[in-house]
């Protein structure tokens, strides 16, 4: 974890009460998925993006991860964001498909 930076002490349950824009965004794509038929399971971690993905996608035992391309835009998107994508494609112990 970077130095300086607290630790987030919000669980996933007080912030799904909440009406900020990500809480509003993580219920309705869980109540999408549940609509499709499709089980979705939510849970908050902290660290670097990729490296929690590899985590999960290891302690998982997952067939497939599904992951958006990289959003950083421009020359200073790409400088000051991690590159996810790239990351989860190169390290992940199962196929990967990518989306735009």
């Amino acid at each position: 974890m970077y130095t300086g930076l607290n630790e987030i002490e919000e669980t996933l349950e007080e912030l799904l009460h909440t009406n900020t824009p990500i809480a509003r965004y993580l219920r309705w794509s869980a109540q999408y998925l549940a609509d499709q038929g499709l089980e979705a399971k939510l849970e908050i971690a902290q660290g670097v993006d990729s490296d929690e993905i590899m985590r999960e996608a290891l302690q998982g035992g997952y067939d497939l991860l599904v992951i958006g391309a990289s959003a950083a835009r421009g020359i200073f998107g790409r400088i000051f964001t991690e590159q996810v994508t790239p990351h989860v494609v190169e390290r992940s112990p199962c196929s990967v498909l990518v989306v735009r």
